[in-house]
């Protein structure tokens, strides 16, 4: 839920690839399958990507969040076939994971409620309109922090990295939306837009 692609591919790789490693997959494989999941960040919401956009061309981020939920789903399906696909045609590159009933993957989904608790508050927030964009992000940080005190799994540690990682993110987010405003006022001074109005 971090909505940039680089930070979930980054996760993603600490956590999936040394336990796809461990069950016997082929490394680029892993690889491959943490670095294209990654790309999700930038269509399901919560999209860093699509808010920034959304603040450019003045649309509203709500709208732009939850467009993103079909292509993001449609996304998720090609990229889930491939492996799939790959696997089948090369059984050396993967195995199938016995054992597992459908009963225990859904009791293990217990461990992530507080995820789509977040996703559910931003989201339904922005697109009720009982919250700003802004607004939704706070509430959002405040539920994560509500959760990570009451599972005593939070230290000074972990805040402290929190935080370091939550100010990297907000310069790179601002770094681009000064890039971009800063372009799109040269080219106006150029006269580029009506150049290609005119053409």
């Amino acid at each position: 839920v971090s909505g940039a692609s680089t930070a979930t591919a980054a996760v993603f790789s600490r956590i999936a690839i040394p336990e796809m490693l461990r069950s016997g997959y082929d490394r680029k494989l892993a690889a491959g399958v943490v670095a294209a999941g990654g790309t999700l960040a930038a269509l399901i919401p919560p999209s860093a990507i699509l808010v920034i956009y959304a603040i450019i061309v003045e649309e509203s981020v709500g709208q732009l969040l939850v467009a993103g939920f079909l292509p993001g789903i449609l996304t998720a399906i090609a990229y889930a076939a491939v492996p799939v696909i790959l696997v089948s045609l090369n059984p050396s590159l993967g195995r199938s994971i016995t054992g597992v009933t459908w009963g225990e993957r859904f009791k293990s989904l217990k461990g992530v409620w507080g995820i789509f608790v977040v996703i559910a508050v931003i989201l339904g927030g922005i697109y009720t309109g009982w919250m700003t964009p802004t607004e939704s992000g706070a509430m959002g940080a405040f539920i994560v922090l509500l959760m990570a005190l009451a599972k005593r799994e939070l230290s000074w540690a972990n805040l402290k990295e929190a935080l370091i990682e939550t100010s990297r993110l907000t310069v790179m987010i601002f770094s681009i939306i000064w890039g971009v405003m800063i372009f799109v006022r040269f080219l106006a001074f150029a006269g580029l837009p009506d150049a290609f109005a005119s053409w």
